[in-house]
């Protein structure tokens, strides 16, 4: 096998730095990775780090035990790339293991590290397709045989891959905020065929259950609800839900004055004002509730029911709605532009009222 690794030269010193300065500790790993790119693994000998050790006076494998770990790994990557550790990698691996002072713990870590990803990279791939057939199971098993990967470890690193895809899963149907029996249905398939369950928490549920109806409401029927007011002919109810019937009112904030005048003193004290005196109005618009109340959403109309009075709007006069985390503004082609406003569903007004507004 090539080495990976690359000769590097060591830095230049002028005479003087010789004679006046210490060698560079640094040096010895320089030294050592060069020995690493020269020989073969097994032709090194303990003794050639011991002589670099002295070489520096410094104990190698004690104060660089991170860099030397990182010789074993770059050396573990280049075995691994064929998806296979032969007999003599094992073997170069073992002698590089002891060459290095590296203990069994760290060696242990670091290969179920790098083959863990090498096999996480392929069964990502596998999984891809929502699938795993007969062939690419043998393929899986020949992987963890051929770079000495446990149960365990394989297990856990499949567990996890299939959680992530169904997460992507779920991610990708529920994107446009709409899930049609056809996505949901497909997604609970492609579980069965991983064998993996995505745990949804309750709030998950709940985005779920809106996004199906979310679907429904724009290519279904709507459901036609029971009410208790007067409709018209051929008019059936789609929704209702209370709310706060809300308009812009102008308010007074303060009054100024404005105009031409003068004072004259008549008497030390008293002064005669003349000239004109004009009132200026100051008034801001403020979004005031009008009403409270029940508002229905008809095959004709927006029809609301307040404590004070009640306000119908045909769905032909509406020009455009805008969207509120907890209401809907309605335009209107006159009046005053009202603002529905909900504590709970304004999402679900907005889309039965739009439904309704293109079904008329």
């Amino acid at each position: 096998m090539k080495s990976p690794f690359k000769y590097q030269d060591l830095a230049k010193t002028s005479m003087l730095k010789k004679l006046f300065t210490k060698k560079r500790k640094e040096d010895a790993l320089i030294e050592i990775n060069n020995l690493l790119s020269t020989k073969p693994i097994k032709e090194i000998q303990s003794t050639d780090i011991i002589n670099i050790s002295d070489k520096y006076k410094t104990a190698i494998t004690n104060e660089f035990s991170k860099d030397l770990l990182g010789f074993y790994e770059i050396y573990l990557h280049e075995c691994l790339k064929d998806k296979i550790l032969n007999i003599d990698e094992i073997e170069d691996l073992a002698h590089l293991k002891n060459l290095l002072g590296l203990s069994d713990n760290e060696v242990k870590e670091i290969h179920n590290k790098i083959a863990g990803e090498l096999y996480k990279m392929n069964y990502d791939e596998v999984i891809k397709d929502g699938l795993i057939s007969e062939a690419e199971k043998q393929f899986l098993k020949n992987i963890q045989k051929n770079v000495l990967l446990s149960d365990e470890i394989v297990d856990r690193i499949s567990a996890e891959s299939r959680m992530l895809y169904m997460q992507s899963q779920f991610n990708q149907i529920t994107s446009d905020q709409k899930v049609s029996p056809a996505e949901w249905e497909q997604f609970n398939q492609i579980a069965k065929n991983l064998n993996a369950e995505l745990s949804l928490n309750e709030t998950a549920k709940e985005y779920l259950a809106k996004y199906q109806l979310f679907w429904f409401i724009e290519n279904e029927a709507l459901p036609i609800q029971e009410v208790n007011i007067n409709l018209q002919k051929n008019e059936v109810c789609y929704f209702t839900i209370d709310c706060d019937w809300l308009e812009n009112r102008t308010r007074t904030q303060k009054i100024n004055y404005s105009g031409f005048s003068t004072r004259i003193r008549i008497m030390k004290g008293v002064y005669y004002n003349i000239g004109s005196i004009k009132p200026q109005r100051v008034t801001t618009e403020e979004l005031t509730v009008i009403d409270n109340g029940k508002v229905y959403i008809t095959s004709k109309r927006i029809i609301f029911m307040g404590s004070k009075k009640n306000i119908t709007i045909k769905l032909d006069k509406i020009l455009s709605l805008s969207p509120y985390t907890d209401g809907v503004g309605i335009e209107k082609d006159s009046g005053k532009p009202p603002i529905l406003r909900v504590n709970h569903n304004a999402d679900v007004l907005l889309r039965v009222l739009g439904r309704a507004i293109n079904d008329y």
